[in-house]
């Protein structure tokens, strides 16, 4: 876990006055089309700011000394481009802009992203131009594909958002960069390197074949710090790949799916539902995973070691219901055999941190309810509730939109649940700091 503080340096100006400028800058219509057959070309830009507060409790291992409290500012900008060249012949492209200032070497910015990025990444499209310890900044592009629109079948090729699932928490089947938990603003998802070929059979049926390049993650890990990092290109690529099918179908007023096929470091079968029954909504998804022959042994300190990689059974079942005076809710159980008890959270913890994990407990609970009081304030609170080990984390938020191109939010991540003991966990959720969060955003 990281673990060390870091210093107040000039960057931290950039909690103070970048976020003025953001603010006392109208949001104004950028958006940019251009149209001739067979040309056309939509543009669009976001800009979102995320300030974050960090009520620290008692571990020097992972705070440092006397560091009861931290700040941290993040800044994204996208700029996306999407349209024809031919009537056939489809393209996309994101280009992001990321900063971020922090007096904290513990990043929970995991709760509002998915978990690691390089994963299913062949590419590197990142060009970091500023890393400090307590200032980072780079340019990337996030997404980048074409796609041909063929008789029978769409084939694209590229950098592009894939997602199988349609639960809300825990995603066995989403294969793909799925969300953590915890990531309560889904807005956006990455992109992965791959290519897609989707074949409809029907009008709601369909057959999806994926195939995703990646590397093998690796371990670089001290007493202080531990991190995931790509390997070598060279470096076994296929265990670090992905080559999926998924055929999909409406069965009554039930939408099904199977899949199967090679993921990061082993094989994968999986089938998931959704439809209604009487007025709840219903779905659910099931995974069984089988671990590589070819997986090796990850060192730690301590002269600990793990497998990224393990034979597991996942399994979610949610149900959900919206009424009319727009309260809704939707509720979660997920089975996690991967997962484990407080001995094995070290472990899991790594795991995680690597996106081969979804959760750490073996069996979790996730609600999300919402209720808009008026039209231009949403409410929300989530609760994630580990029952392996007994920890809570508690996610109140309110919305309020000023116009059609502007929001912000506000919102918390309450951590309950045994404290860590010199960097050693006691508990999965009880390992969050308590964090309390301002965000804008602005589409343009």
């Amino acid at each position: 876990m990281p673990a060390m503080k870091k210093k107040i340096n000039n960057s931290f100006l950039l909690l103070v006055l970048v976020p003025a400028i953001f603010i006392g800058s109208r949001p104004c219509r950028a958006f940019f089309e251009f149209e001739k057959t067979p040309f056309s070309i939509d543009m669009g830009a976001s800009l979102r700011g995320i300030f974050a507060g960090f009520q620290n409790y008692d571990d020097p291992f992972i705070f440092g000394n006397n560091n009861s409290a931290d700040g941290m500012f993040q800044g994204i900008f996208r700029l996306t481009a999407d349209g024809d060249m031919l009537e056939w012949l489809h393209y996309e492209v994101h280009g992001i802009q990321t900063v971020l200032s922090t007096t904290s070497g513990y990043s929970s910015l995991g709760m509002v992203q998915t978990g690691n990025k390089g994963m299913y990444r062949f590419i590197d499209t990142h060009f970091d131009w500023a890393d400090s310890s307590d200032f980072f900044a780079s340019m990337a592009l996030d997404r980048f594909n074409i796609r041909f629109s063929l008789p029978w079948f769409d084939f694209t090729v590229g950098r592009q958002a894939i997602n199988f699932s349609k639960t809300y928490f825990f995603s066995p089947l989403d294969v793909f960069l799925p969300f953590n938990p915890t990531s309560f603003d889904r807005d956006y998802k990455p992109g992965v390197d791959s290519v897609k070929i989707d074949i409809p059979i029907g009008d709601f049926s369909g057959i999806t074949l994926v195939g995703a390049l990646g590397r093998r993650l690796e371990i670089r890990a001290n007493l202080q710090k531990i991190d995931i990092e790509n390997g070598s290109f060279r470096n076994d690529v296929v265990f670090g790949s992905a080559f999926m099918a998924r055929a999909f179908t409406t069965l009554g007023d039930f939408d099904l799916s199977v899949q199967g096929g090679k993921i990061y470091g082993g094989y994968e079968a999986g089938a998931g539902f959704e439809g209604e029954i009487f007025t709840l909504g219903i779905r659910g998804e099931a995974s069984y995973f089988k671990a590589s022959s070819k997986r090796k042994v990850q060192h730690l300190p301590m002269g600990a070691s793990l497998y990224l990689v393990e034979d597991s059974v996942s399994a979610v079942l949610g149900i959900d219901r919206q009424f009319e005076n727009s309260f809704y809710f939707a509720l979660e159980y997920f089975y996690n055999s991967a997962g484990g008890g407080p001995g094995d959270l070290p472990v899991s913890m790594v795991r995680s941190m690597a996106g081969t994990l979804l959760a750490m407990g073996e069996h979790e609970l996730g609600l999300v309810t919402t209720y808009e009081p008026y039209p231009l304030i949403k409410l929300q609170l989530a609760w994630i509730f580990s029952a392996t080990d007994q920890s809570t984390l508690l996610s109140p938020m309110v919305s309020y939109s000023i116009s059609d191109e502007a929001d912000f939010l506000f919102s918390a991540y309450i951590g309950l649940g045994a404290r860590p003991v010199n960097g050693e966990l006691k508990s999965e959720y009880g390992s969050y700091p308590n964090v309390y969060l301002g965000e804008f955003k602005f589409y343009f």
